[in-house]
């Protein structure tokens, strides 16, 4: 993350940075963090320079792992598709 927190404050760059990282927690689950960060930048060509930055980040493991789902899915064989497919989709007599 510093590593990307350093590349936005890049005076060529436009400031905006965006990474995942995968962290370890000490009990050994696995969480995902989506870091978001931008530098603010005065003045133009040798005198530009940053002014401010602000920084953010989200736990997106929940998505990383609907993402990880879909791609299982995706590898499946047709027929088994089309299960999946017909478990989550309500049928005829399905009540709501």
């Amino acid at each position: 993350m510093r590593k990307a927190f350093l590349a936005s404050r890049d005076l060529p760059a436009s400031g905006i940075k965006e990474l995942d990282h995968r962290i370890v927690r000490p009990d050994g689950t696995v969480r995902w963090l989506l870091a978001l960060g931008r530098t603010f930048f005065v003045g133009e060509g040798q005198a530009r320079h940053a002014v401010r930055a602000s920084a953010i980040a989200l736990d997106v493991t929940e998505r990383k792992r609907l993402e990880q789902d879909v791609l299982e899915v995706s590898r499946c064989e047709p027929s088994e598709q089309q299960k999946l497919a017909s478990v989550e989709q309500p049928g005829e007599n399905a009540l709501w």
